[in-house]
């Protein structure tokens, strides 16, 4: 189950329902609100797998928070989950505000966990973060590039249409950015000590999977690789680039 922070605006409730999740195998951090005590807290939370925030007392605040993980690039990516109000207008101008975010019960809760994927192209209240880019230019893929591939599924570079001038793509030796296509767990564990010295490296899963984000940035964050964008490459693959840190 992923590490979840928990952000909750009553601290006897708060630490009630993170005694609970955690009872149930969920690592949980449980905050409660205090202004500006909140948002640093937030930024200095790391290896958050999501957000659930609760919207029973002061959902405004909740909406708050959420528009405020959205604008921080380091969080804008990570799935929230809101506990409805028992409004449900006021759950409503939540979701007008942020409507790719995930709206449940308490006691749906754990079953959303188990289901968690990346948010792509997430919405920014305020900012239009959608894009109508070609995938080449969302991948990062320049001219006279050396593009690695390992294990790269039949289409794929099909998928990217044409491609900038002097690119050409290369299953071995020194590359400027890499993609890994990882199908299963197994392969992600033993292969990873390998791949992980290639950077920047695109991480890449079959959507509906065994392999989930919260597995893929662990065993990278471990190999002191670090993520900073998510995309969709496809109706079936999804894609994570990483870092060495020092880079």
């Amino acid at each position: 189950m992923p590490r979840v922070l928990l952000v909750h605006w009553n601290k006897v409730e708060a630490n009630e329902r993170a005694m609970l999740l955690n009872q149930e195998g969920v690592s949980v951090v449980a905050i409660v609100s205090s202004g500006g005590d909140t948002m640093k807290t937030l930024k200095q939370s790391p290896g958050i797998d999501a957000f659930v925030i609760s919207l029973e007392r002061m959902p405004s605040h909740g909406r708050e928070v959420g528009k405020f993980l959205r604008e921080v690039k380091s969080t804008r990516y990570l799935p929230l989950i809101y506990i409805e109000s028992p409004s449900e207008e006021k759950t409503s101008l939540v979701r007008n505000v942020l409507p790719d975010a995930i709206f449940t019960s308490w006691a749906r809760l754990g079953d959303v966990l188990k289901t968690l994927s990346p948010v792509v192209d997430p919405i920014v209240p305020g900012l239009n973060v959608a894009s109508d880019k070609p995938l080449q230019n969302k991948l990062g893929l320049i001219a006279n590039m050396r593009v690695g591939l390992a294990g790269a599924p039949d289409g794929f570079e099909e998928l990217l249409g044409d491609l900038p001038e002097g690119l050409r793509f290369i299953d071995r030796g020194k590359a400027d950015l890499w993609f890994w296509f990882v199908r299963s767990s197994e392969e992600l564990h033993t292969e990873m000590g390998y791949m992980g010295l290639r950077s920047p490296l695109w991480i890449c899963w079959m959507k509906g999977t065994s392999v989930k984000l919260p597995m893929i940035r662990r065993a990278a964050n471990e190999m002191g690789l670090v993520d900073y964008k998510v995309c969709s490459i496809s109706d079936t693959w999804s894609g994570m680039i990483f870092k060495l840190k020092s880079q």
